[in-house]
């Protein structure tokens, strides 16, 4: 799927080329720190406490393929669609987490979910 986006222009960088064999807690702060956008499929990351706090404290702005059963060209499709829509959100600052469905419609999770999902439950 990067191929693809990177071949319509957009700046893509894969994390098994800057973090492979790093767990999603060791890599995350990273992107939070670069100022880089996330883009998953892996739809259980919204879900995990550890990457969602990890996501929370590195103000990361993440967007989630939510269909994960299309092959890779459909899910990079979906993400081309999505592209401007993602750029007009990434104006401003995260962290937070969208889903993006195979109709290309997005849904912003909550932070008040999110600290839940991480088990955060004072206000920083």
């Amino acid at each position: 799927m990067p191929g693809e986006l990177r071949a319509a222009g957009y700046d893509v960088r894969p994390w098994y080329e800057h973090f492979a064999g790093q767990p999603d807690v060791g890599w995350l702060p990273a992107i939070g720190n670069r100022g880089w956008v996330l883009l998953t499929k892996d739809k259980d990351i919204r879900r995990r406490p550890l990457e969602i706090e990890a996501i929370l404290n590195a103000h990361i702005r993440a967007f989630v393929l939510t269909a994960t059963e299309l092959g890779r060209e459909e899910q990079a499709g979906i993400f081309l669609r999505a592209m401007p829509k993602i750029h007009r959100i990434c104006r401003r600052p995260g962290p937070f987490i969208y889903n993006i469905t195979r109709m290309g419609n997005f849904a912003e999770l909550s932070r008040r979910l999110l600290r839940r999902r991480a088990g955060i439950h004072s206000r920083p």
